[in-house]
């Protein structure tokens, strides 16, 4: 069974058959080390690449796995987790609906909400950053 590589991932797979090393690819590539990083140990992962070396030293070698070019990866789901997930805004604000502030709390929101980082503002008022922003969105203020 072939692998299937995105054109980019195929594109750094051709570039290491040359360069060898992270640094050379990126200085044809143009991309930062963050990147090429992460391209380059997901060809390992999939193991079309094998790496050797220590850090800095790093090398790697193409292995001989055939591979076919795709357009867009179609991400894999776990089989216990269904396909499609709508984020539900009903259900949030069902479920963070049913909490209220108190008028001390209330007050205190509008005391401190400028001052203090929301970390700060939940524990003083007792609740959890998920109800606090949601307060803060239902009187339209963010920091």
């Amino acid at each position: 069974m072939k692998r299937q590589l995105s054109a980019r991932e195929a594109k750094v797979l051709e570039l290491v058959r040359i360069h060898k090393t992270q640094s050379g690819v990126r200085k044809i590539t143009g991309d930062n080390s963050k990147a090429i990083n992460t391209l380059l140990n997901r060809l390992v992962k999939f193991g079309m690449l094998e790496k050797s070396g220590v850090r800095k030293k790093m090398e790697y070698r193409v292995l001989d796995v055939p591979y076919e070019v795709i357009e867009k990866r179609i991400p894999r789901v776990p089989a216990d987790r269904p396909r499609n997930l709508p984020v539900n805004e009903v259900c949030l604000t069902e479920l963070v609906g049913s909490f209220s502030l108190t008028e001390k709390q209330r007050s205190d929101l509008q005391a401190y909400r400028y001052t203090e980082s929301r970390k700060q503002l939940a524990r003083r008022l007792g609740i959890s950053k998920t109800h606090l922003n949601f307060e803060l969105m239902k009187i339209g203020g963010t920091k």
